[in-house]
């Protein structure tokens, strides 16, 4: 009978370990739980912050092509006013007739 009392006493002490361990995992998992909830709220923020970042992104670049091809053409005209102003400034009887004070009647 002593033995059957060891061995009782000795399975009713790991039930309270068991049971023991069984509510600080419970406790784990709800931690772990609540903890992957917030991360997965925290991810969803951060997409959108990212989609808003790359749509800002994306029309700051269309802005910046568009004036840059704006600027492009301009300074073509440029170029190619200051070539027709070589070539005109090469021509002496041109500038005669550009620096003589023309008087219109």
């Amino acid at each position: 009978i002593s033995e059957k009392g060891k061995a009782i006493s000795e399975l009713k002490e790991l039930m309270a370990s068991t049971e023991n361990r069984m509510e600080k995992l419970t406790a784990l998992t709800s931690e772990l739980s609540s903890k992957k909830s917030q991360l997965t709220e925290d991810l969803e923020e951060k997409k959108g912050i990212e989609a808003e970042s790359i749509a800002a992104r994306e029309n700051e670049e269309k802005t910046f092509k568009k004036q840059e091809t704006e600027m492009a053409a301009n300074l073509a005209s440029l170029q190619k006013a200051l070539a027709e102003l070589n070539e005109v400034s090469a021509n002496p009887q041109a500038v005669s007739l550009l620096s003589t004070d023309r008087q219109v009647p």
